[in-house]
This record gives C-alpha cells, structure tokens and sequence, in this order.
C-alpha cells in the first residue's frame, strides 16, 4: 500500500470516527428525551390505574351495602342540616352582639372626642397668635438691622436718634418674646389636660375594643362552621346520587374491572419498554463519554492548529514591519510604493493559493483536516462584522464554541441578527413556526428539523457561548428597534 493511499484510509478512519462521535451524541439526546417522555406517561397511567381501582372497589362496596349506605348520608343530612339551623340562630346573635359593641366603641370615642374638642380649638388659636407674634418679632429684627447698617458713616446727633430707635425695637422684641413664652406655658398646659382627657378614656376605648373583636372573631368563626355543615350536606347528597347511578348501572362495574386489567396489562409492557430505554442509554451513556473525549481532542488540536497559524503570519510580518522602521526618511516613497504593490500581493496571494491547491491534490488528507478544523471559525474581524457567507451557509458559524463581539455583530443587518440569534436552536434542529425563519433554514444543507418548539424546550440548554451571544444580539435589536423582534 502506497503512502497517499495510506494518508486517506487514514481521513477515512478518523472522519469515520468523527461522525460516529456525533451520531452516538445525538442518539443518546432522543434516547434521553424519549426516556423522560415514556416516564411522564407511565407515572399518568398509574394514576390513572390507582383512580380507576379505588372507584372499582368503591362500586363493589355500594353494590354490597347501598341501602346502608344510603340511609347513613341522610341521617348526616339531617344531622348537619340541625346544626346548620342552631349555628344560624346563634351567628345572628352574634351579628347583634357585635353590632352593638362597634356602637359602643364608637360611643366611647365620640364621647373623648367631644370633650377634647375645645380645648383642641383653644390649643389652635392659641398656636396661631405665637405664630403671628413671631412674625413680627422677625419684621422688628429685620428693621433693627437696617438701623444698625444705617449708624456707619452717622452725625452723633443721627447716631443718637438711631441709638434711641433701635432700643425702642429692643423693648418692643421683648415684650413680644415674654408673650411667646407666656403663650407657650398655656399651650402645655392644655396638651398636658388633653393627654390627661385621653387617659381617663383610654380604659374604656380598649375595653370597647376588645368587645368589639371578640364579637367579630365568634361571627366570623360561626360563619365557618355553618359554611363546614353546608359542605358535610353536599357531599352526603353527592354520595346519594353515586349511589343511585351505580345501581342502576350495573354493567359499568365489570366494565371498569376489563379496563383495569387491561391498563395493568399495558402498564406491565411500558415498564419493560422504560427498563430496555434505561439499559440503551447506559450503553449510549459509555459510548458518548469517549465521543465527547474523542471530540475535546480534536477541539485541543483546532486551537493548536490556529495559535501555530497564527504564530507563522505573525513571523511573515515582521521582516516587513523591521524594514519600514529602518528607513523612515522615505516615508513618501513607501506611500508610492504601497499603491504599486498592490497587483504583486495579489499575484502572490494566486501564488500562495496555487502552490497550495497543489499540495492539496498530493495530500487530500491534509486539506480535508484543515477544512474541517477551519470552518468552525468565519469571521471577518477586519470589517468588524461576521462573515454571513460561510461554506457551510451559517451567520455566525461559531455561536456554539466562542464569545463574538459587539464590533463582529454590529455590522449585521436586522435580517441576519434575526437569523443568527435563531441559528443558534436550529444548529440542535428545532423547528420554526415563523415562515421566514423556517423557509429560510429549510433551504440550508446543514439544517434537519426533528423537533417541535414544544418538544425542543423540554431538553434544550444553551451553552455558555450560545448564551451569551444570543443575549448580545437581542440587546443589540433592542438598541436598533429591530422590526423581527415582533
């Protein structure tokens, strides 16, 4: 065996291993899926079955006893209907009871309040005078100060009638202070007899109180029991009538015994069905660990591949960047220069891509591998916006493995956010009941939609790349008021 045949059993055996790496993922997801659907549905039939069987022997029972069973629910009825009448009685009682202590209370407070009522009035006009008082004490000291500023620059016979003036405003403001205090001494006085009113109500407004709540709390109690006797009434009629349907329909009872043993039947079969799923997805489990393995190896293989990459462009650069450095007195010789160059870089970028078409054709290995670990990341950091023209026909290609900027996704359009912010549950096969989106991703070779939105977002998880991106692009439709977020 040749060496190039060699090289592509090679492609062959690690591609072959790569899509069984994404099929045993995807099997194991329905399985899981599947899994979790099957044991809603069995834990609802068990339900079910538990009802049906409780009915059943509750149909046997009444069938045995019904007379029995008819005359105990209407002698509760009676029973319940006499208390029912008694507890009637006593909660108007009450209703009168508590009426007659709110009266009281409000009674009481009427009482305080008309007593405390003049003297609240007094303590009004009495708080006003201090107020208008103050206010003229404010207007004096204002015109002493004017007075004060007037004596510089005065005659002595001026300063002596500005001297006598302002020792009047002096007199005047202490007699309007001695007044102030005098009113306030009264105003003490009459909060100290309206405290002193308040507390000989007090006892009784606690007492009249307490009355009146004790009265609510018993109505509202009785009230309950009444509504208790009324509901112990329904549910004894309710068992009559049960009874009445199910002697007069005797066949339903053997009926529901075929339909129990059926569903038990059926049950026995799904549990079986569950026991077989659990054991596939052990197996599925095993294998998925090594293609998840298999698949961080290939991802640690990528990232060497671009930091070598990446490492080998920033070596060819700087030759360049040294000789521009070294001659910067002919700075108007590269600005010519550059313009000419520019058909030479194009010619070697031709060059570059057919000497490496040509090592393609001798190793097609190699440029399957490169293609394959180079397609995940298409963008076009230049322009500061992502490459909508992939060659696998994604917006944003790598949504699922790295973080994309503010910068790469402004220069989208409204469209392609849209897309791409819906790329990211297409990529898993949701399907779309937006016909823009769903004809569009129909249309897209990488696309299977397998799973209804409903089934979708009982296992979907978005990674932290596809949370974050997502989240970006919605904040950026947000700013731009984009029309497909209706």
């Amino acid at each position: 065996m040749g060496k190039s045949e060699e090289t592509v059993e090679a492609q062959k055996r690690f591609f072959g291993k790569l899509a069984d790496s994404f099929t045993y993922l995807r099997n194991e997801r329905r399985a899981k899926k599947e899994h979790r659907s099957n044991a809603k549905a069995l834990a609802a039939e068990k339900d079910q079955l538990q009802k049906d069987e409780e009915t059943y022997k509750d149909n046997l029972h009444i069938l045995a006893n019904h007379d029995a069973i008819v005359t105990d629910q209407r002698m509760k009825i009676q029973k319940a209907q006499g208390k029912r009448e008694q507890l009637q009685s006593e909660l108007a009682v009450l209703e009168a009871a508590a009426m007659a202590a709110a009266a009281t209370l409000q009674r009481t407070k009427s009482e305080r309040d008309k007593e405390i009522e003049p003297h609240q009035e007094r303590y009004d006009d009495i708080s006003e005078k201090i107020s208008d008082i103050e206010d003229d004490i404010r207007s004096l000291e204002s015109d002493k100060r004017n007075l004060e500023s007037e004596r510089h620059g005065a005659s002595d016979s001026q300063l002596r009638s500005l001297d006598a003036c302002i020792d009047a405003i002096d007199e005047r403001i202490k007699d309007k202070e001695e007044r102030v205090g005098d009113l306030k001494d009264q105003l003490h006085d009459i909060d100290d007899y309206m405290r002193e009113i308040e507390d000989k109500h007090a006892g009784g407004i606690a007492t009249a109180t307490a009355a009146a709540t004790a009265a609510s709390a018993k109505v509202a109690d009785t009230a309950k029991r009444i509504s208790d006797e009324t509901k112990k009434i329904k549910n004894a009629r309710a068992r009559i009538e049960r009874c009445g349907y199910v002697v007069s329909h005797p066949e339903e009872t053997p009926e529901l015994k075929q339909k129990i043993d059926r569903d038990s039947a059926t049950i026995v079969e799904h549990e079986c069905e569950l026991a077989a799923l659990e054991e596939q997805l052990s197996t599925l489990g095993a294998g998925s660990k090594l293609a998840k393995r298999f698949l961080l190896v290939c991802a640690g293989a990528l990232l060497v591949a671009i930091v070598a990459i990446c490492l080998v462009l920033s070596g060819a650069l700087m030759p360049s960047t040294t000789s521009s450095a070294t001659h910067p007195s002919r700075s108007s010789q590269q600005a010519a220069s550059q313009a000419s160059s520019k058909p030479s870089a194009n010619s070697s970028e031709r060059t570059d891509q057919k000497t490496s078409d040509s090592e393609d054709t001798a190793n097609p290995a190699a440029s399957h591998e490169a293609d394959a670990d180079s397609a995940p990341v298409d963008v076009d950091t230049s322009s500061g916006g992502a490459d909508a023209s992939s060659s696998d026909e994604y917006v944003l290609p790598a949504s699922d493995s790295e973080y994309y900027t503010r910068d790469q996704l402004e220069g989208l359009s409204d469209w392609e956010l849209y897309v791409a912010r819906n790329e990211v549950f297409a990529r898993y096969g949701r399907q779309f009941k937006n016909e823009d989106l769903a004809d569009y991703f129909s249309s897209q070779p990488w696309y299977n939609g397998e799973y209804s939105p409903e089934d979708f977002d009982d296992w979907f998880s978005p990674n932290e790349y596809e949370k974050a991106n997502t989240d970006l692009i919605m904040e950026i439709e947000h700013e731009r008021n984009s029309p497909y977020l209706n």
